[in-house]
């Protein structure tokens, strides 16, 4: 990921900081995804487009061994996704790397790219991205799951 495309990510500082640079999502593994529909109401002039928020276990990888360093879960929210298309979640969901790229025409959105390596992979294109936390976790710990109220709130 270049620098500019780290100052268009919300947020991309609470990765950065944690990792030394926006890390590269390889081996990571997603761990929950949750959709938001949105809302069109013209009559009251709102018009919200759907969501997607995921969670994803990430952490670096000490010279290609174990032990793994700075495991953490990441929550990322995705807003006005479009062209929305994925395949084979299940019970591992380990991608080979998360691909944004901005659009040259636009640069504030994205064609987003979880490179799936075993399990889920999909692709849309989103209008805005924001990293919502960083929290470390432990090896071997499962991560508590769910989302707050409030992460959808974030926009």
């Amino acid at each position: 990921m270049n620098a500019r495309l780290e100052e268009l990510i919300e947020g991309s500082e609470r990765l950065t900081s944690v990792f030394g640079a926006w890390p590269t999502f390889h081996d990571a593994e997603v761990v929950e995804l949750y959709f938001e529909r949105g809302e069109v109401n013209e009559a009251r002039n709102v018009f919200e487009l759907p969501r997607l928020l995921v969670k994803v276990l990430l952490f670096d990888e000490y010279m290609g061994r174990l032990p793994f360093e700075h495991q953490s879960i990441a929550t990322i929210l995705f807003n006005e996704i479009e062209g929305f298309s994925m395949k084979d979640f299940n019970y591992q969901n380990a991608i080979y790397g998360l691909d944004i790229e901005p659009f040259e025409r636009e640069p504030t959105r994205f064609k987003v790219c979880f490179d799936g390596a075993f399990g889920m992979s999909a692709e849309f294109r989103s209008s805005g991205i924001k990293v919502l936390s960083v929290i470390a976790s432990q090896r071997g710990v499962r991560p508590e799951l769910g989302f707050a109220e409030s992460d959808m709130k974030a926009r």
